[in-house]
Parts: structure tokens; sequence; C-alpha cells
């Protein structure tokens, strides 16, 4: 399907999957296709299974259409309103840089990504278990519903996460950096949940490993990183897809295998032997950050 329109192109540009999932049906089945062949269908994948070049919510309780506006917030890149007297939806908004959920070396974007996810659901009332990782196919023609492009731009409108961010924040809506509703309500609050506990027990278990190759310790670590996921289903959650967990455990071995040394343990251990008490453990905390920031 070729776009009629230059917003429809603006979107397609930010669309980033090559081979997304796609169905008819919100109930599926799913299944993997090209994206010219993708884009006959209602329903597709929003973004690769690493990168989120799309936010987006779901809003199933109020009227879509203004309701940004109404609510101070960025207007949304585009939306797709159901056709009704109460009109819901999908509201999207395209990143000007992708954010890669992957990288162990730069988590601070992937935390501020779930801090937006959660702010924007919580302002908009939308439906907390939406993960985003299906969405409406904005620019499908359907009889039951409508693409809602932002009429004052000839291309849809882009966003850094700080244009995203400050809005928020104004409103008092932006979650702080250690409020843990992120972890749970937000899409990629579940990357941000694994990727720590994984890395909090990798900081420990490395010790056992070091005789070992670092692809016999990347291996551990996502066999960690998995059982970790499959845990997610006892807390009423949705486990993250086996490729991303996959990317996401090699990153993070990568990054404790080179940081976290025997000469950074043999520093910690000899601070701990000359000191005692909360000193000892600021002291440990401040090297430990020093291997995280590559100084040691």
């Amino acid at each position: 399907m070729t776009p009629k329109n230059p917003r429809a192109a603006s979107w397609e540009a930010a669309w980033l999957p090559r081979r997304p999932l796609s169905g008819r049906e919100k109930s599926g089945p799913y299944r993997r296709r090209p994206r010219d062949e993708a884009l006959t269908d209602p329903l597709i994948e929003a973004n690769p299974l690493v990168k989120r070049s799309l936010v987006i919510v779901d809003v199933d309780t109020t009227e879509i259409e203004g309701l940004t506006t109404l609510l101070g917030l960025p207007h949304e890149s585009w939306a797709v309103r159901r056709r009704g007297p109460v009109g819901t939806g999908h509201l999207g908004w395209a990143l000007t840089a992708p954010v890669c959920l992957t990288d162990a070396a730069r988590r601070r974007p992937v935390r501020l990504l779930a801090r937006i996810e959660t702010g924007l659901t919580d302002v908009l009332g939308a439906d907390t278990a939406y993960t985003g990782r299906i969405t409406r196919n904005p620019i499908h023609p359907g009889p039951h519903r409508h693409t809602l492009w932002d009429q004052d731009h000839e291309t849809i409108p882009t966003y850094s996460l700080r244009d995203l961010a400050t809005p928020l924040e104004a409103l008092g809506a932006l979650p702080a950096w250690d409020d843990p509703r992120p972890r749970k309500s937000s899409g990629i609050g579940r990357n941000v949940d694994i990727f720590d506990r994984t890395r909090s027990w990798g900081y420990r278990a490395i010790r056992r490993y070091w005789t070992d190759d670092p692809e016999t310790w990347t291996q551990i670590v996502e066999a960690r990183a998995t059982m970790l996921n499959h845990a997610l289903e006892n807390e009423n959650r949705q486990p993250l897809p086996a490729m991303e967990i996959h990317h996401l455990s090699r990153s993070i071995a990568k990054w404790i295998w080179k940081r976290f040394t025997p000469e950074t343990f043999s520093k910690i251990q000899s601070t701990r032997a000359k000191i005692s008490g909360p000193t000892r453990q600021k002291k440990s905390a401040n090297i430990i950050q020093e291997a995280l920031n590559g100084n040691v």
C-alpha cells in the first residue's frame, strides 16, 4: 500500500519494523510479513523488538479528538479514532530519535521513556495493561475507524524525549527517577525491570565465572534474564519477546564482563578492610560507580 498524502508518508518513514507482525482481528492470529504486505492489515506491530520510535497509548474510555490539547500535552503525531458517539482509540507520538532498548551503556533514555509512557497513561486515563506492541494501522482504510492527522503540519510532528517529558513535568505527572510505577505500568517498564534485576544479580554472580570465557558468561546471563522474564507471568504481566531478552542480556553480559573485573573487586575488598560502617558502604558504592562509568 502506497500512502496517498505526505502525513501518511511521514508516518511510514517513522515506522521502523522491517517484517512486522500484522493481523485482521485483535484476538489474532498475527504473522510476520514484509512491510508492504503488513500495511494491508488493520493491526500492525508498532516498533521493532529492540527499538522504540513510536510511543502509543490506548484510550478506551474517553473521546480522544482534542484530548491532548485539552489536557496541556504535546499534540499527538497521529491518532486512530473509533467511529461512534465516544471516539476512543490509539494516540501516538513519533520520536525524533529512536530509543534502543538493549544497550546497557545507555539506559537513561529507556528509563525516561518508561516514565513518559506512565505519565501519558496517567494523564490521559489510558489502558494500563496496553503494552504498545500492536497498534491500529493509521494508513489502513476501515469503516469503523478513521485517522486523525495534525492539520497544522504537512508531515507528522516528531518529538524528543525532553519534548514529551517537559509538559508532563509541568503538570506534575512525570514520575520521579526512583518511582517504581513505570516498571509495573509501562510497556517499556518491563524492559527496565528485567534489566535492573539481571544486572543486579550479575554484579555479584560474575565472580563465579571469571575463569570461564565471555561466551559462557553471556549464556549464563541470558538464562537468568529468561527466567526473570517468565516470572513476569506470576505478576500478571506479559513477558517480553524472546528476541528482546536475547539482545538485552547479551548487552548486560558484555557490560559487566568489561567493567567488573578481579581488579575492581580487589579494590573494593581492600577499601572495606581499611574502613568500617557507613563510611565503608559509601566508599564501596563510589568504587562500583566508577566501574559503571568505566573509570576503573
